[in-house]
Order: C-alpha cells, then sequence, then structure tokens
C-alpha cells in the first residue's frame, strides 16, 4: 500500500463528495431518530421491519437480455451542476476503467438531474440504485429531488463509441430514512432510487453484508464518476482503516460526483451472507474539521444491520 503525504490535502473543509451538500454535525447529547422508517418521494412513510438477514448474494446478470432503449445520439451531460471539495489524499491514486461492460463496472450508475451529472449509485436489484441521501433530498428545502429530472446510466463512459452500453433508465420513485431526513447526520446519509426499468436482469447487482466487528486491514474498491475527469467510471483500490459502528474509512481518492458510489470488496466462495462483489459502505464523504479521522479520510455509511434492512425494504418497493 503506498504512502499517504499528509501536507498535501487539497481542501481542509469538505461538503458531501458529490453534490456540495453540508454536512450537519450532531449536536452534543443528540440521539439521531432509528431507522425503522423510510420516506418516500411520493409522499409515503413506509416501516422497515427486520429481514432477519446478515447479508444478500448478488446477482451476475444475463447479457443476453436485451438493454432498455439506448439515449439519442445527440444527448449531451453537462457538467456536475454544484462545486464541491476536493479529496484527494496525497497522489492521486484513480485509474479509468477500461470496458464499463465488465463487473462489477456495469454494475455502477452514473445518475444525472436536470442532464447534469449529478451522482453515484449502485445496483442492489434489477431495479433499485442505492446513493447517498444527499443525492435524493436536499435538506436546505426539506424536499426531495425531482425524480423525473432523474437519469441512470449504468457503466457509462463518454469515450466509447457507445457511452451508454445499458441504455438509460428513469427514477419513478426516489426513498431515504426518516433517521437522515430528521438530524441530516453522514452516519444516516444513504438513500435509493426506483426505476422505471428492470437493467439490473442486464447488469447483474452488488451483495452485502454486515458484521459488528471492525473490517480494518479489508480491502476497499470504489468505483464512481468524478466531476474533475472525462465524464468516464474510475476506480481507487485502498483498504478500510478506521472502523465505526455506523462509518467505514478509506483513504480510496474520490472527487465531487463520486457520492453514493459503492465502497466494496470480493469475498471468497467461502464467506457468510455474501460472496463475490459484497458492498461495505456507501461512499459520502471528503475530509473535514480537525479532528481524525475525518480530517484525514474518505468516509461512507456503514452497511449495518438497520442499513440492510432497508436495502431489503427497498428492493421491495
Amino acid at each position: 500500500m503506498r504512502a499517504r503525504t499528509r501536507t498535501k490535502w487539497a481542501v481542509a473543509i469538505v461538503l458531501g463528495v458529490g453534490v456540495g451538500f453540508l454536512f450537519t454535525a450532531p449536536v452534543a447529547g443528540q440521539v439521531p431518530p432509528p431507522e425503522s422508517t423510510t420516506v418516500t418521494s411520493d409522499g409515503r412513510t413506509l416501516a422497515i421491519t427486520s429481514a432477519g438477514r446478515q447479508g444478500a448474494e448478488g446477482a451476475f446478470g444475463n447479457e443476453a437480455a436485451p438493454p432498455p432503449p439506448a439515449p439519442p445520439p445527440t444527448e449531451t451531460i453537462g457538467p456536475l451542476g454544484l462545486a464541491s471539495a476536493e479529496s484527494i489524499l496525497g497522489p492521486d491514486n484513480r485509474s479509468k476503467v477500461s470496458d464499463t461492460t465488465n463487473k462489477p463496472a456495469r454494475m455502477v450508475v452514473l445518475i444525472t438531474l436536470s442532464g447534469n451529472q449529478w451522482c453515484s449509485g449502485f445496483l442492489i436489484a434489477t431495479n433499485t440504485v442505492v446513493t447517498s441521501g444527499h443525492c435524493v433530498y436536499n435538506r436546505s428545502t426539506r424536499r426531495f429531488y425531482d425524480a423525473a429530472a432523474m437519469r441512470v446510466y449504468p457503466g457509462y463512459d463518454s469515450t466509447r463509441a457507445t457511452p451508454a452500453p445499458y441504455g438509460v433508465c428513469g427514477a419513478r420513485l426516489l426513498v431515504t430514512t426518516n433517521a437522515f431526513i430528521s438530524a441530516g447526520s453522514d452516519e444516516y446519509d444513504y438513500g435509493a432510487l426506483k426505476l422505471t426499468c428492470a437493467v439490473g436482469q442486464t447488469t447483474g447487482w452488488f451483495g452485502w453484508w454486515y458484521q459488528t466487528a471492525g473490517l480494518n486491514g479489508t480491502q476497499s474498491r470504489n468505483h464512481g464518476y468524478a466531476g474533475d475527469r472525462p465524464l468516464a467510471q474510475w476506480r481507487t483500490t485502498d483498504q478500510i482503516r478506521v472502523s465505526e459502528a455506523r462509518r467505514l474509512y478509506y483513504a480510496n481518492d474520490t472527487y465531487g460526483g463520486t457520492s453514493g458510489s459503492p465502497i466494496f470488496t470480493k469475498r471468497g466462495s467461502s464467506a457468510s451472507q455474501c460472496t463475490g462483489w459484497c458492498v461495505m459502505a456507501v461512499h459520502g464523504y471528503g475530509i473535514y474539521g480537525t479532528v481524525y479521522p475525518n480530517n484525514s479520510l474518505n468516509h461512507g455509511v456503514r452497511v449495518t444491520k438497520e442499513v440492510s434492512d432497508a436495502f431489503f425494504a427497498w428492493r421491495a418497493l
């Protein structure tokens, strides 16, 4: 693992790494509400029940299945809509994914809003994309973003002759937890889009698992759509450096636009709960503040029992 240079931090004050979302620190002594309910963009509040499972296997996908219609050749995607902070930790270790039709790249998606680059996400079912809560809900306006203005492009790569190898899907519903809406803490910052298509039948999707034991030393992989590079998928590899109950920290380099991307690893065939490409966290934040590890490492929402239960509930919507 390469050495990290602590003198080359690009920014010391960080917004949520994706769309310039300002992190709301929890008030001392304040206990955020439990993740027992889902709030939807069509005005419903739904209970999240225990799935009674510690994870889920992913799916390989059926490459012979027809993808959704490809976007018109004249369709263009604008630049990242809002500026956000850089989170390159020392030398930049990002590399371009050469073929986004391979796994796991084809299960990672570009999310646009009103025609502009917005966030990243990843498939967990045929029609369900997980992303950051701040990518679907605006806590400043206390409203969900417009689902009708969102588009999802699995495996998008603007440098290819066919940039959208799996076409484009719309969003019919946005969801997040009541805990994120109420508290705004980065410990609860995750959500999802329900799609107008079943593209996961073709691409496959990620599995996930949770454990209470620490994950330090576990290889951490990340694929996402960074706003400072050509509009293609970029990947990094590091390891989990700090494990908290609700957050995982790593030195994977990220940039605005990668909010909602997966932090995942490849688990062997003998692993319990999830084998193959399995998600550990939903990336959302770069460095901020003056206290370690927030001032030194990027991080995301850890997959816990509550997060896992929400994923199962959202797949069923």
